[in-house]
């Protein structure tokens, strides 16, 4: 007679039996499961509480980067009605992006986002750099709207202080530098951080950042800076876009808008300059910048013409092509990232003041058109500024590793004046040439009219900066 057939258990693995019988006999599971729990909301507790303390720089948590950066994703995919991806990088995966660039160009970027709470006053900063524990730091001096009326005075104060010939202007961009940058710079400092990338919450993307004022110096004497509307699409990837062609388009006269007298020589002296190809006027069609994009590879597209950021969805904001006006909606009807372009320049921007919606149009530049980097003015700029300072930011490109370090550089020529306007003519301090043409069709500027930042702080790179 045969006994009944029994089944054993491997010895390796009794342990794990014998502890799977116990936790069910005893209810072990349950507790292991509230202990769990418990450890979870004691983690987010000790985040809640780490994030109100104030001024005190702490290492930062990467829920607190998940849900800012999620939270950014859904502002601009909803306004654009597009959908965008899900943000899943940790904060090493930002910094490792900012080492391997620093080896590609030799500058050392600082990623800075800028939020509000969403409780109480005052700013929250995210703060990355290369080699560096990202960390995060929380203010509580201004709050949202006291910041954003500031904003908003600084811009008019730029003009009124250019109307009137003075520099009052400096008081309200020393009170913004003093909410928005100095509480980082020990940061900024212990890093080492020449280049800035912001990425700016509702109220502060329209902040010309170049000419936030210390008492002494504005921020563009000491870094290169950018705005992304997210970190999502940014990578290492890197090109120089030394010796690059530029497709350079434009108009100078308009049915309903103001003319653009200094358009012809704008393309023009670009195209000259980058050994690139230039169109006017009735040439300005979207046919022929999808034909000649496709025909030869040109890595920037430079539209010289009327670009608006206005209030309400992308459909009420406009870029002016020759007899055609392409709402922000239909951007992507240009194929821009087909085949991939690394810049898009519109040199005549105005974007509302005061405006979410046209925030988000400007600051969303490169989702909407797919382009890498979008280079453009926050307000609308003289004739004559405008020619000077992007002739002299394609001169700069071809010496300066980044995009960012060739605005930079150009900024900073006119701000210090060393580009001299003498009898029409731009020239070095030196007294050479700058090799900068001025068309006599535009109204004349002066050498310390350059130097005003209204006349370079307004032009803005968005996207990747390098």
């Amino acid at each position: 007679m045969t006994s009944p057939e029994t089944h054993q258990v491997r010895p390796e693995m009794q342990p794990a039996a014998e502890n799977a019988a116990l936790m069910a006999q005893f209810g072990l599971g349950d507790i292991f499961k509230i202990e769990e729990t418990i450890d979870n909301r004691i983690d987010r507790f000790e985040s809640s509480i780490r994030s109100r303390v104030p001024n005190i720089l702490q290492p930062l948590l990467p829920d607190d980067l998940l849900s800012l950066e999620n939270q950014r994703i859904f502002e601009f995919s909803n306004y654009f009605d597009k959908e965008l991806p899900e943000f899943e990088r940790q904060p090493e995966d930002i910094q490792d992006i900012l080492e391997r660039i620093t080896h590609a160009t030799g500058q050392r970027h600082g990623m800075v986002y800028v939020s509000y709470p969403e409780e109480g006053e005052g700013l929250n900063f995210l703060l990355f750099a290369p080699n560096t524990p990202p960390q995060t730091l929380y203010t509580e001096e201004r709050g949202h709207k006291e910041i954003t009326a500031l904003v908003d005075k600084f811009r008019a104060d730029l003009v009124m202080s250019l109307r009137r010939k003075n520099v009052d202007y400096k008081k309200t961009s020393r009170e913004l530098y003093d909410i928005v940058i100095a509480p980082i710079v020990p940061y900024l400092q212990a890093s080492q951080i020449d280049s800035l990338i912001f990425s700016l919450d509702e109220g502060l993307r329209s902040l010309p950042i170049a000419a936030l004022y210390d008492g002494d110096r504005y921020l563009i004497e000491k870094y290169s800076l950018a705005v992304v509307p997210s970190f999502y699409n940014i990578n290492s990837s890197y090109m120089s876009l030394k010796k690059s062609p530029v497709l350079a388009m434009g108009a100078d006269s308009f049915k309903e808008l103001d003319p653009l007298p200094g358009v012809e020589v704008e393309v023009g002296a670009i195209a000259n300059l980058t050994q690139g190809q230039s169109f006017l006027n009735e040439t300005f069609t979207v046919e022929n910048l999808k034909q000649t994009r496709q025909s030869q590879r040109f890595p920037i597209v430079h539209l010289a013409t009327h670009a608006q950021f206005n209030s309400g969805k992308p459909k009420k904001s406009s870029i002016y092509l020759w007899n055609d006006e392409l709402r922000l909606s239909e951007l992507d009807k240009l194929n821009l990232d087909n085949p991939p372009l690394d810049l898009l320049v519109l040199s005549a921007c105005q974007t509302a003041l005061g405006s979410r919606d046209a925030e988000l149009g400007f600051s969303g530049l490169t989702i909407a058109s797919g382009a890498t980097s979008a280079l453009g003015s926050l307000w609308s700029v003289s004739d004559a500024g405008t020619l000077v300072l992007m002739q002299n930011f394609y001169q700069k490109l071809q010496t300066e590793p980044t995009k960012a370090a060739a605005l930079r550089r150009a900024q900073l020529e006119m701000l210090h004046g060393d580009l001299q306007i003498v009898n029409g003519q731009v020239r070095l301090a030196s007294g050479l040439s700058a090799n900068i043409q001025i068309s006599e069709k535009v109204e004349a500027v002066t050498t310390n009219d350059l130097m005003h930042p209204y006349y370079w702080s307004g032009f803005t790179l968005v996207g990747r900066p390098w």
